[in-house]
């Protein structure tokens, strides 16, 4: 594998895990804030199909 290839299959996942320890470090309430923003985006994503 090119070494493009090994950080395009990488860098999601390690996105979302800085992400998270991030927020942890600053103790953020990261299970509720994805709660939040998830309900905020599927009322946006609602909001755009009915439109």
């Amino acid at each position: 594998m090119g070494w493009i290839t090994v950080i395009s299959i990488w860098f999601i996942p390690v996105l979302i895990a800085f992400v998270l320890m991030y927020g942890t470090y600053k103790q953020v309430p990261t299970y509720e804030t994805f709660v939040e923003g998830a309900k905020e985006g599927f009322g946006m994503a609602i909001s755009i199909i009915h439109t």
